[in-house]
């Protein structure tokens, strides 16, 4: 069904002006949105160098900051993950045959835009890949394309750890502190140590808004980890060193990588600020960004195994918050949940 026009919003605006809020970035980090949208929750799917949130079929390049796909053979791109609830906002021009046509549940025909562009929102109200579909001859022309998932379920209250679980068991592994500041800040200090979600989730948009007070801490979240069981799960990294003096040369595996399986692409994050790191579990794909910017793209086709650390883990598991080593020192502010439904069967 097509979505109503309250929910739809077409304009026409000028190349430079299109989503400048969402394009826009800190200029000593151009990869990264400003910080403000990306803790309102918006992602990048794509950034100008490479569609990494995207799979395609066909004819597809990215030229002057634009992704172009279609030309005399037709093209279909389809996002690695599902998206939804949320929104989508894309800019685009479209020149070619009237069946440029974009799916999401239900499929809907785009009408040719005359070298104008586009700016368009869309509201995704159930979990779904987006798939949008040139004909042959067409040429589509996309500037910008981000999402914001509808984040239902907050995990930490800024008041107290309640839903959350202490690791106990092994002394050696039990000396994390963890607290909350009178700022309303969950204060990671020291370690070993792991904090566990008493909730458990197995696909999902996972949001969390950090900070090291430190230079080169090395700290992660686990996620659809063993409950009970020590920092049994996959790991998104948090470490913004970088080898080199190139942000494109993390040290082990970078904030965002995927610990012992992906490494990020970039360092975008810095030491003793704020940032935002954003996991997206859709069965056996896992995205992550940082700062709104696409960092790792990570297909696990080991066999399955019930321990992410052994092998593919689909299921669900508990989120937790590593304490690494004496010198972890992080605050953690809002950590929150946008749950899919789960593919398994």
């Amino acid at each position: 069904m097509e979505p109503a026009p309250c929910t739809r919003m077409v304009l026409l605006v000028l190349a430079g002006l299109c989503l400048g809020a969402v394009r826009s970035a800190a200029a000593d980090r151009p990869d990264s949105l400003p910080l403000e949208d990306a803790c309102s929750g918006w992602l990048m799917l794509l950034e100008g160098e490479s569609p990494l949130c995207w799979e395609f079929a066909g004819p597809v390049e990215v030229r002057d900051d634009t992704l172009i796909v279609g030309g005399e053979k037709p093209a279909k791109m389809t996002s690695k993950v599902r998206l939804g609830p949320g929104e989508f906002r894309w800019s685009y021009r479209y020149v070619g045959p009237p069946d440029l046509t974009f799916e999401h549940g239900s499929r809907r025909r785009l009408t040719p835009t005359q070298h104008r562009l586009i700016a368009e929102t869309e509201r995704l109200e159930s979990a779904e890949p987006v798939v949008i579909t040139v004909p042959a001859g067409g040429q589509l022309r996309i500037l910008d394309a981000s999402f914001r998932p509808d984040y239902s379920i907050p995990l930490f209250d800024g008041r107290s750890l309640k839903g959350w679980k202490r690791f106990s068991g092994d002394p050696k592994r039990e000396k994390s502190q963890f607290s909350v500041t009178p700022e309303g800040w969950l204060h990671v200090l020291g370690g070993p140590g792991d904090l566990q979600s008493e909730r458990q989730f197995a696909d999902f948009f996972l949001h969390v808004e950090c900070r090291t007070n430190g230079s080169g801490l090395n700290s992660g979240i686990f996620f659809r980890a063993l409950p009970g069981e020590y920092q049994q799960g996959y790991e998104a990294q948090i470490h913004h060193g970088f080898n080199g003096g190139d942000r494109g040369r993390p040290s082990d595996f970078g904030t965002g990588g995927i610990y012992r399986r992906k490494p990020a692409r970039r360092i975008v994050a810095q030491d003793h600020e704020w940032f935002v790191l954003t996991v997206a579990a859709d069965g056996e794909r896992i995205l992550t960004w940082v700062n709104g910017y696409p960092v790792c793209d990570f297909r696990d086709d080991r066999p399955a195994h019930p321990n992410p650390r052994s092998g593919r883990k689909t299921s669900a598991g508990a989120i937790s918050i590593q304490g690494h080593d004496p010198t972890t020192d992080l605050h953690f502010r809002k950590i929150q949940v946008c749950p899919l439904p789960s593919k398994l069967k």
